[in-house]
């Protein structure tokens, strides 16, 4: 089922998919993508969870919207996609960008989230591995002085600035979200180990699935691998009521 959620300045789009279950997981994309990129998983979980995909504002279907973007106004949008469908809690899968509305959500709207998977968030532009900085930054600055002449460009520019300014958050955040968290990244991530290392460690119920050899888009690579990964931890949580 194909769906709007209609905001006062915006228009949100969101797939759901399966039959309406209990078991409901939300799926987040990252920066520059949208709904589809999680299509190998829907099509293994539709059958066992109710799956929801999203287009964050900006991205897919979504609009724009008037607001300056930021993770804030990203979980929001979730919240409020959330409680319109009736689902809340459910678990959260966020995939970087996604990742880190994911830990947005969860601090401002906790009573929406079961659980969270956060595969290659982070809590600040210093979590990013130093040589991906400074190829955001080029391409920032690129994207800056071609802006006024197109407006393609002038979303790219958006898109990295995300990168450049958000999130913002400080580690002894993460106290405050009480629900359990999984952590997931690699060797090869774009993540600082020791960045995803400090989030399991201040999270009350963190548990960190660290891969080697595995890059940012490592569960995409290896949908099996990362699926049992998923399942485990969710139906950890699941079997807890």
């Amino acid at each position: 089922m194909e769906g709007v959620l209609q905001l006062w300045d915006t228009a949100i789009h969101f797939y759901v998919w399966g039959t309406r279950h209990a078991k409901t997981l939300v799926l987040l994309h990252g920066n520059g993508e949208d709904h589809h990129i999680f299509a190998d998983y829907v099509s293994r979980w539709q059958t066992r969870y109710q799956v929801i995909t999203i287009d964050t504002r900006g991205h897919g279907d979504s609009g724009k919207g008037r607001q300056p973007w930021d993770f804030k106004l990203f979980a929001e949008d979730v919240a409020l996609l959330i409680k319109k469908l009736g689902v809340a809690p459910a678990a959260v899968l966020g995939f970087s960008d996604g990742g880190n509305t994911a830990i947005h959500l969860a601090l401002q709207y906790p009573q929406t989230v079961k659980a969270a998977i956060l595969v290659g968030a982070n809590l600040q532009p210093e979590g990013l591995r130093p040589w991906f900085r400074a190829g955001v930054a080029l391409r920032y600055l690129r994207y800056t002085l071609m802006a006024p002449f197109s407006a393609r460009i002038r979303r790219s520019r958006e898109l990295y600035a995300l990168m450049i300014n958000e999130p913002r958050l400080k580690p002894g955040q993460l106290k405050h979200v009480a629900v359990p968290v999984l952590v997931v990244s690699g060797t090869k991530d774009v993540i600082r180990r020791k960045h995803s290392e400090a989030m399991v460690k201040n999270l009350p119920k963190g548990q960190l699935c660290y891969e080697d050899h595995a890059d940012h888009f490592a569960m995409f690579h290896q949908v099996g691998k990362y699926q049992k990964i998923f399942d485990e931890f969710l139906e950890s949580v699941w079997n807890q009521d």
